[in-house]
C-alpha cells in the first residue's frame, strides 16, 4: 500500500509553515499545548543557529550581536566590524599549526609533534631518543629541509669516573655508528 502524505501549511492564518499535529506546524501545537492558545499574533522566532552573520559579504553563523564569531570580535577590539577586510580562509585540515614557541605542528597517528622532528625522524629512519633535540642551522623555524636540520644530543655521563665516560662514549658511538 503506497500512500503518499500530502503535506499542508499550518493552520494559523499568515503561517507558512508544515502542519505536523492537529493540522499545526510544531510551534503552534507547542503554545497549544502549554498554553491552551496557539498565540497567533506573536511572531515564531528563528532559532539562533539558524541565523546568518549581518555582514553582506559574510556567510557565516551569527554568534553575537547579529554577527559570526570574525567580525564580533572586530567590533570587540576596534569598535568597528572592518567589513571591507576579508576573513581569512581557515587552514585545511591536516596542515598543522604553528605553536607558542614558532615550531609548524602537526597530529600523526594521534601523536602531535614537530614537523623539523619528523624530518629528522624520517631522515634517521627511527624516532628520536628523549635526550635528542634537531637544531636549525640558519635559525629558521620553518625552514624544515632537511640541508638546515641537525642533530642534537643532550646526553653525558652520570659518573666523573674514567670507566664510567669510557663506557658512556661506547655507548655513544654504538648509538650514532
Amino acid at each position: 500500500m503506497n500512500t503518499k502524505i500530502k503535506k499542508t501549511e499550518c493552520n494559523v492564518s499568515a503561517c507558512t509553515r508544515i502542519a505536523r499535529k492537529k493540522g499545526l506546524c510544531e510551534t503552534h501545537y507547542e503554545r497549544l499545548r502549554r498554553y491552551g492558545d496557539v498565540r497567533a499574533d506573536e511572531p515564531i522566532q528563528v532559532p539562533r543557529r539558524h541565523l546568518m552573520c549581518s555582514v553582506l559579504s559574510c556567510d557565516r553563523p551569527h554568534v553575537a550581536k547579529g554577527l559570526c564569531r570574525t567580525h564580533y570580535a572586530r567590533l570587540q577590539k576596534h569598535g568597528d566590524v572592518m567589513a571591507d577586510i576579508p576573513i581569512r580562509a581557515q587552514a585545511p585540515n591536516g596542515s598543522g599549526s604553528i605553536d607558542v614557541h614558532g615550531y609548524h605542528v602537526i597530529s600523526v597517528n594521534n601523536r602531535r609533534t614537530s614537523t623539523h622532528r619528523l624530518a629528522m625522524e624520517k631522515k634517521l629512519g627511527r624516532r628520536l631518543f628523549s635526550d635528542e633535540t634537531v637544531h636549525y642551522k640558519n635559525g629558521v623555524k620553518t625552514d624544515n629541509c632537511i640541508e638546515n636540520l641537525e642533530l642534537w644530543s643532550s646526553s653525558h655521563p652520570a659518573g666523573q669516573r674514567v670507566e664510567d665516560k669510557l663506557a658512556w662514549a661506547h655507548e655513544l658511538i654504538d648509538r650514532y655508528e
